[in-house]
């Protein structure tokens, strides 16, 4: 499956200004579009129904994981899509990593 999503350099600018750092913006903007169409999927198929904002949340972490972000990645962008300080950040990551572990 190919699925073409618009992409212009305000999203870049506005992505990189969310994660505040110096990684390849396009190949994060990448991670970020398959976990996306993922997530979408398992709700659309009834894989995934969220029942509140914390499950939505937990989700979205698991797919941008699952579509090969490290984990160390991950506490900034977690940071800036949930406008949340990265120690937050850091704990959401972390509890979603033990409750995958334990499952």
């Amino acid at each position: 499956m190919d699925v073409v999503v618009p992409y212009e350099n305000e999203d870049r600018l506005r992505l990189q200004r969310a994660v505040q750092g110096d990684r390849d913006i396009d190949a994060l903007a990448a991670v970020i579009a398959r976990a996306g169409a993922r997530e979408a999927l398992d709700q659309a198929t009834g894989r995934f129904a969220p029942t509140n904002l914390t499950d939505q949340r937990s989700y979205r972490i698991y797919c941008l994981l699952r579509e090969g972000m490290a984990l160390s990645q991950a506490y900034g962008l977690v940071a800036g899509i949930f406008q949340v300080p990265e120690n937050t950040a850091n704990v959401m990551s972390i509890r979603l990593l033990r409750a995958f572990a334990s499952s």
